[in-house]
């Protein structure tokens, strides 16, 4: 089939949740579900995102939509200035148009958008799309992961699932986790939002070229979830391909004070999901002044990890020391890559001439929202 029978439209941050609240009727759209009504929600509210930015570009026979792919706008922070960037966060071509060039086809649509895109996290055969296409490899970033001692007698998967709000008002557990940072000299509070602390980007490196997440874009993160929690009465998007909804999912957001009194240390944000009997902890951002020990980065997520009870933990590797594990007996330990490919397509852009001096981060792109 010709490539010029498709036709392709483009969707903006300022028209996405009108889209999918209006044009996506079970009754009149015909073919995929191009995203959920819970990431249109919370994509139309991005900080990063200007109004005329890309954020869907569909792909349709005649009525029927047959493709798609996600744009994700953020930010290049190259210590100097700022430069717009669009994360891949969806990609999916119609089972029926596969192997007849539908993929390369939305690929091409993207790169003639004229922007700055990146990718990671995908499947090995979504890699080998783009690369087909044109589009450029740019590294990986290392991780570990580590799975739960099934044979453990005392392992159940999920039974010791604990929910942000568990964790904030069971006063025996928030009391342990206070007395386990007595260690590092701090304490804690869990807390719904992080602070808009003044202090932060004096704590942050600023000597790296980087993907830029300030607390602003954090706290859309964790105020505008893309996955569904309990409640099979909110998928309304059946036929979604996706994951937009888990038995439980849930931020936990850790701030760290010095001891009785209220100067801000720093902070961490975990996701935790529970799907299929497996619990999941993954540790996102954080940051530390510099005169706290920053092993109470990977410390503090054993802790969690164990008082939850959880299957499986993901950390960035540069957090890993071998006398780490003294500290996690039970656990199984993987070191695991995520690749990375990208497209300088925007002349203005700065993605062309800083790509080999990025620092490739465990929280790019779409992996901290799924």
């Amino acid at each position: 089939m010709a490539g010029n029978t498709y036709r392709f439209e483009v969707i903006t941050a300022q028209n996405l949740q009108s889209f999918a609240e209006k044009r996506i009727d079970p009754t009149q759209w015909q073919g995929l579900i191009p995203i959920s009504r819970k990431r249109s929600l919370a994509q139309a509210r991005n900080p990063h995102a200007a109004p005329a930015d890309p954020v869907l570009l569909l792909a349709f026979e005649g009525r029927r939509c047959i493709g798609y792919h996600g744009l994700l706008p953020g930010l290049l922070n190259n210590k100097t200035r700022f430069s717009k960037v669009f994360w891949a966060t969806t990609f999916f071509v119609d089972d029926a148009y596969r192997g007849r060039g539908l993929g390369r086809h939305i690929i091409e649509r993207i790169k003639s958008l004229k922007i700055d895109f990146m990718v990671t996290g995908m499947t090995r055969a979504a890699e080998r799309a783009y690369l087909a296409a044109g589009v450029n490899q740019a590294g990986s970033v290392a991780f570990y992961q580590l799975n739960a001692d099934q044979n453990k007698p005392d392992r159940s998967s999920g039974s010791h699932f604990v929910t942000r709000e568990s964790l904030r008002n069971e006063p025996p557990l928030q009391a342990v986790l206070g007395k386990f940072l007595d260690q590092f000299g701090l304490d804690c509070k869990l807390v719904d939002r992080l602070s808009h602390n003044k202090k932060l980007q004096n704590f942050k490196s600023s000597d790296r070229v980087e993907f830029f997440r300030d607390i602003e874009f954090i706290n859309w993160m964790i105020t505008f979830p893309w996955i569904y929690s309990g409640d099979t009465s909110q998928a309304n998007n059946q036929s979604y391909y996706f994951s937009s909804q888990r038995d439980r999912f849930e931020y936990i957001v850790i701030e760290f004070y010095a001891p009785n009194t209220n100067v801000w240390m720093g902070f961490m944000v975990f996701s935790l999901s529970h799907h299929k009997q497996r619990t999941v902890l993954k540790a996102l951002d954080h940051c530390l002044i510099p005169s706290v020990n920053p092993a109470v980065f990977l410390e503090t997520t054993l802790f969690m990890a164990k008082q939850i009870g959880v299957d499986r933990m993901e950390h960035p590797a540069d957090w890993h020391t071998d006398s780490a594990l003294v500290s996690a007996p039970d656990f199984t330990v993987k070191k695991k890559k995520r690749s990375y490919c990208y497209y300088a397509g925007n002349p203005q852009g700065m993605l062309r001439d800083t790509i080999p001096a990025i620092y490739l981060n465990y929280c790019d792109g779409d992996a901290p929202f799924t």
